[in-house]
């Protein structure tokens, strides 16, 4: 299998982990990465919120650029990345007024079929029967919230249902670590209103930490670099807001992939990790992934 691999800003600055963990599990089940030539900006909130046919264009201008290098399928881990992307399509294909302006701002006459979009969430859980056949280092002892935020299953028409994802779980499951149950799972991590209102989107997250450990996780999965952004690298001081400490680790889902396929933690950006998830590879013998 061969896709377009669209990193977006976060993965190749505060998600670095995310990107390196992604190319190392498709590299180790034969899925051919290749990255958009001169990708740009998605076109996420600050242009879409000031102009969405300047937003859409930026998003579409990268379709471009993917299928240009003979490409027709698109994988952009990023949350926000997968979404205007597929906005974009889906726009340019619903509303003409917004085609034309995208057309006369790329300085195109037509503009054809655009390559398809896709979450890797989406692509590695097409056949967990192989998943789970490749596991080398099954991840017993792990007790996982999958928390999918409140993007990649909506709106409605995508890979999984919008207001009860299971694909992350199902996934979790044939990698053999313990799918806790995690009714906040679609629940907004409070990302959008960061830096207006710190404190609200502190407190959102503050629900999700405290609900994961109320049902007993001892760590958290997420696909998202701005959910991880406030669940991760933030959790110290949510806990100090909340006057607890969390301590919980926070893993992209294809880092536990990873780990579950026998990749070692840095080839998984592990060290990337702010809540440093060590001590509890450890503790469920799994500290050879170090």
């Amino acid at each position: 299998m061969r896709y377009a691999y669209y990193p977006g800003c976060s993965l190749k600055t505060s998600a670095r982990e995310y990107d390196l963990s992604v190319q190392a599990v498709c590299q180790e089940l034969d899925i051919e990465l290749v990255e958009v030539p001169d990708w740009n900006c998605c076109g996420a909130s600050p242009a879409a919120n000031m102009d969405p046919a300047l937003s859409a264009a930026l998003a579409t201008r990268n379709l471009r650029q993917a299928e240009g290098a003979g490409l027709d399928t698109v994988i952009a881990p990023c949350s926000g990345c997968y979404k205007y992307l597929r906005r974009a399509r889906q726009s340019l294909h619903d509303e003409p007024q917004v085609r034309e302006r995208v057309q006369n701002l790329l300085g195109e006459q037509s503009l054809g079929p655009l390559p398809a979009v896709k979450h890797p969430l989406e692509v590695l859980t097409h056949d967990l029967r192989t998943i789970a056949a490749a596991v080398k280092r099954p991840l017993h002892g792990l007790r996982v919230a999958c928390y999918y935020g409140c993007v990649i299953s909506r709106p409605r028409g995508g890979f999984d249902d919008p207001e009860d994802p299971t694909s992350m779980d199902r996934l979790m499951a044939a990698l053999n670590a313990e799918v806790v149950p995690y009714a906040y799972k679609t629940r907004c991590c409070g990302g959008a209103v960061m830096m207006p209102s710190p404190e609200v989107a502190f407190d959102l997250t503050g629900h999700l930490l405290r609900k994961a450990q109320e049902q007993g996780a001892n760590c958290l999965a997420l696909a998202c670099p701005l959910c991880a952004l406030l669940l991760d690298t933030y959790q110290s001081t949510i806990g100090r807001r909340l006057g607890t400490r969390f301590g919980l680790p926070i893993f992209y889902f294809t880092q536990l992939m990873g780990l579950a396929l026998g990749i070692d933690g840095e080839r998984l950006g592990l060290r990337y990790n702010v809540v440093a998830p060590f001590e509890l590879l450890t503790e469920v013998g799994l500290e050879e992934a170090r």
